[in-house]
């Protein structure tokens, strides 16, 4: 490893690359059952920075320009509409209610694919939705791909490592040779090792003219990271009995998260994957907090701060409204007294009547979003988010 004095390699000490690149290329032997295909990367193809937001931003630069548009999966990581609007391009989000598992038909996709369509943003495992899609819909969204020339997709894969149940995460890339130079995988080390601090992202590009393009535009903001986090993060890598434990136990947690907020009538999908479960708080509307009448998944949140001290993300950020996010990274005991002060804040201010359909807060576990269509929209540029941190107090 380059000594910490100097300044290390631009796109990435050599010895991380290559750690990623054993890393990247392990998991991809437990993803190809039924495909003929497998795919590797050399410490060419990957390029390191301090975070995947940051290269997925420099893959928007390299590719988009004014006119053109991007396609968004509701719920989106709330940086996607951002970094589209930097490099010029709109975003066009495609959403589907919870019954559809969050996960968009073909033909909703197929029906927002344009000529000016030069990116895809797929984030699997969801954050903050938590699913995880199937190996029939990422081949089907691959196909999709292939079937227009010059669109390419960022693969969103920083929760890969932290799958849970009966779910698996496949990556696009496992199917095909031609996807693979059509794909752009953008991860992490810092989540999956549970020190966010260290801020290590890296992506993972076959596209040779893509990675020149995406090299320059990352080094424009970036020129180079600390030697001694590059040291640290390649080591970690090899410590994959640690990130075991660690999504054994957070599965744990949003099980026992998931069905504390069902039971208080707040309905969550199982969470598949990832480090967040995300709730409909919309049974909570109509209720009236010191003569404020909450309407919308953001006044929740922002009443949820102030009553019972628990932080949260409204759905608003993600494109989907009705809904709030919840971390299940604190130990179990910090996650229960989380959990009672949200149910309190449920049974104080619920009001009497609550959305139709249903008949009491017991009943309310059975709500789901007024409609599961399929709904094709341009995102319009919206507020700023009430900042408040993603952690519950």
């Amino acid at each position: 490893m380059t000594t910490l004095s100097r300044r290390a390699n631009p796109i990435g000490a050599i010895e991380l690359r290559r750690a990623i690149s054993r890393s990247l290329n392990r998991s991809f032997y437990d993803q190809t059952d039924g495909y003929a295909y497998l795919p590797s990367y050399g410490p060419e193809e990957i390029i390191v920075s301090t975070a995947p937001s940051h290269l997925q931003a420099a893959v928007a630069g390299a590719l988009c320009r004014p006119g053109d548009e991007a396609l968004l999966f509701a719920p989106y990581r709330e940086s996607y509409p951002g970094m589209v609007r930097m490099a010029g391009a709109t975003p066009v989000v495609v959403s589907a209610g919870s019954e559809a598992g969050f996960v968009p038909s073909v033909d909703a996709v197929e029906a927002a694919l344009t000529t000016r369509t030069r990116l895809v943003f797929l984030n699997c495992p969801g954050n903050p939705g938590g699913r995880v899609w199937t190996r029939t819909q990422i081949g089907d969204l691959c196909d999709l791909v292939l079937a227009h020339d010059g669109l390419y997709l960022v693969s969103d894969e920083t929760c890969a490592g932290f799958v849970y149940g009966e779910a698996r995460h496949f990556s696009p890339v496992i199917h095909s040779e031609r996807m693979r130079q059509r794909t752009i995988i953008t991860s992490g080390v810092s989540r999956k090792r549970g020190s966010r601090g260290w801020r290590i992202g890296y992506a993972a590009i076959a596209d040779t003219e893509l990675m020149a393009g995406v090299r320059t535009a990352a080094r424009r903001v970036v020129s180079s990271l600390p030697s001694a986090t590059q040291g640290a993060a390649a080591r970690a890598l090899e410590d994959r009995a640690r990130a075991c434990a660690m999504r054994i136990e957070f599965e744990r947690r949003a099980g026992h998260l998931t069905r504390r907020l069902c039971a208080m009538g707040l309905p969550t999908l199982p969470v598949q994957g990832g480090f967040y479960a995300f709730a409909n708080v919309s049974s909570l509307f109509g209720a009236k907090i010191e003569g404020v009448t909450l309407q919308s998944a953001r006044d929740v949140a922002t009443a949820l701060l102030g009553d019972a001290r628990v932080a949260s993300v409204a759905g608003e950020c993600f494109g989907t409204p009705d809904y709030i996010r919840l971390p299940f990274v604190r130990p179990m005991e910090a996650l229960d007294a989380t959990c009672d002060a949200i149910e309190a804040f449920a049974l104080r201010h619920r009001p009497a009547v609550l959305p139709a359909g249903v008949q009491s807060a017991g009943d309310a576990d059975q709500i789901m979003p007024a409609s599961a269509d399929t709904m094709l929209e341009p995102l319009e540029p919206a507020a700023e988010p009430a900042a408040m941190p993603h952690t519950p107090a």
